[in-house]
């Protein structure tokens, strides 16, 4: 008996041994790795102070617009819970007051969150003629940025302007 106890043990032993080692592996997530060139180095990787259009032109990869657009060109949410429209009430019927509603789960590159406070900050950088800024264009067309909570940035021009939607994307944080 004992004899037949000691087989089925070895028995499931070596079957857990050879079905460890069934030889399927996990392999390792691809990675992507992008190589950018450019004729010229940066003179700064901060938009608010360059007129290079190499500094420009790669904005995106270091700070993120509050929407994007897909290949099929249609915008696309990023710090945003949503797109702002007359119908979710985010732009007012005049036209002058749009709300961004920010995601609960965007953060700083050190795990700070972003908040409507940096928006506003971002606004100030811009418009303040102590900066010497590039260009305070089209950002000196805002009356006022304010923040109601941590996750709403609130932002009324001083006149009704037309604004193609790849600019409103660009409000900065």
């Amino acid at each position: 008996m004992k004899a037949k106890q000691w087989m089925m043990a070895m028995l499931i032993v070596v079957t857990l041994v050879v079905s460890a080692c069934s030889g399927t592996t996990v392999q390792p997530q691809a990675t992507t790795k992008a190589t950018f060139i450019f004729t010229q180095e940066f003179d700064t990787l901060n938009p608010l102070y360059t007129n290079m259009f190499f500094s420009t032109i790669t904005e995106q990869l270091w700070n993120c617009w509050a929407w994007d657009f897909n290949d099929q060109n249609q915008p696309q949410p990023v710090l945003v819970k949503e797109l702002p429209s007359t119908q979710n009430g985010e732009i007012s019927a005049d036209g002058k007051v749009i709300t961004l509603k920010l995601r609960d789960d965007i953060v700083w590159s050190d795990g700070q969150p972003i908040t409507a406070d940096d928006f506003i900050f971002t606004w100030q950088m811009y418009v303040n003629p102590a900066n010497a800024v590039a260009s305070a264009y089209p950002y000196n067309l805002i009356d006022s940025v304010t923040a109601p909570d941590s996750k709403t940035v609130v932002t009324t021009f001083k006149d009704l302007v037309r604004f193609p939607a790849h600019w409103l994307a660009a409000l900065r944080n």
